[in-house]
């Protein structure tokens, strides 16, 4: 009876053994990276996707995973069907020293694949990597101590490619210096933060002698979004876009808003104001600004004033659509690329308003839906703008 007992027990105990081998991960799907020699890559990036890449049809529909020490990720996204890409380690070059793409099922486990892994091999174009050190000064070339220094993009010799690995922040000693990892060769461009000093970006190139980076002085703004009656708003996001490209950030309170370590020089604004608003809908603005060096600006932005178009979404028959979806764009290139568009939705009456647009014409699309309707040319100010909709699964206006 002992025996039968701890045979069964044995059975069991191995059937138990078994079911978790074939299944190791029940729960997510799991990507292995490996080099050409079969030694697992660490710190590999992995991007899923669910629509072929090359289609660019949903560039935001990726989810991306670092592979770690075993050269795997494993993640419940990966049970689904798709595409993947896998990219070299960030501080290897990135994709510029490999990428390989693929259509992606997940892998079932079986007898020569236990776990159910997807393998991928990497053929990596090896790129020449060397260390650098650097030192950060302010004014009078003193050293800055506790900077923070990170790398925005690297620019390796002999491709046509770069790769923005922001490994992490490095930090600027007593003297003021700091050492980067090895890097491929070529050109870094670093990004520079202190408490007091502008945000900059530096050119280096890798491998080259050490260098200072000159900080100045950083400036500062702070003031109230007005809309164009004046009142506060107290729901917007704001950014400084300066021009060594960088972007400065920052929210609106009921206090107001304030940028600090702020490059001299011209940049421009972009206000984005959510909905609820005296505007109703979302909609954004840009204002070109110059920032003198450490300036102490406390200066409110006031939305211009505009005009209105406003009128009524009607089907075939002139009955009202309510609810009915409306988008407008200006006909001016820039504004539009800078601005975006506006939406908003007509009332139970199928009347609508954009408030505030500036002079000139403007295309303002509708429909049922957000996919299909009609488009129409307007001018800002007008009034009683009446737009037919077509019956369902017919399309009006330009294609």
């Amino acid at each position: 009876m002992r025996r039968s007992a701890a045979l069964a027990i044995m059975v069991v105990l191995a059937g138990l053994i078994g079911s978790r081998a074939a299944g190791a991960h029940p729960s997510c799907g799991t990507v292995e990276v490996v080099y050409a020699n079969g030694r697992p890559v660490v710190g590999a990036q992995v991007t899923h996707r669910r629509v072929d890449p090359s289609t660019n049809k949903s560039p935001a529909d990726g989810e991306s995973w670092e592979t770690g020490r075993d050269g795997r990720v494993c993640a419940r996204r990966l049970l689904t069907p798709g595409f993947i890409e896998v990219d070299a380690p960030l501080a290897l070059g990135g994709w510029c020293a490999a990428m390989e793409q693929q259509r992606y099922r997940p892998a079932a486990p079986s007898a020569d694949n236990p776990d159910g892994v997807t393998r991928v091999r990497l053929h990596m174009r090896w790129l020449r990597r060397a260390w650098w050190t650097g030192r950060v000064v302010g004014p009078g070339d003193h050293p800055v101590e506790g900077a923070k220094v990170t790398v925005e993009h690297v620019w390796p010799d002999g491709t046509a490619c770069s790769e923005d690995p922001q490994l992490h922040w490095y930090t600027t000693s007593a003297k003021g210096i700091f050492h980067l990892e090895r890097l491929p060769e070529g050109g870094v461009d670093l990004r520079v933060e202190a408490d007091g000093y502008a945000v900059q970006v530096f050119r280096v190139t890798v491998p080259g002698p050490a260098r200072d980076l000159s900080i100045d002085a950083g400036a500062e703004w702070s003031g109230r979004l007005l809309d164009p009656e004046g009142a506060s708003i107290e729901l917007c996001w704001m950014r400084l876009h300066t021009h060594d490209l960088l972007n400065i950030e920052t929210a609106c309170t009921p206090t107001g808003f304030s940028f600090r370590n702020v490059e001299a020089g011209d940049a421009k604004l972009y206000v984005r104001v959510g909905k609820g608003s005296s505007f109703g809908d979302e909609r954004s603005l840009m204002i070109p600004v110059h920032i003198a060096p450490g300036e102490r600006r406390h200066e409110d932005i006031r939305w211009p004033v505009g005009l209105d178009v406003s009128g009524t979404v009607v089907d075939d028959a002139g009955v009202p659509v309510p609810g009915a979806y409306l988008r407008t764009a200006s006909q001016d290139r820039d504004r539009v690329a800078a601005e975006g568009t506006i939406d908003t939705m007509a009332d139970e009456r199928g009347r609508f308003t954009f408030r505030h647009l500036a002079p000139g014409p403007w295309t303002v699309m509708a429909g049922r839906d957000i996919l299909c309707g009609t488009d129409v040319t307007v001018v800002a100010g007008s009034k009683d703008v009446r737009i037919v909709l077509p019956a369902r699964g017919r399309r009006q206006g330009p294609p």
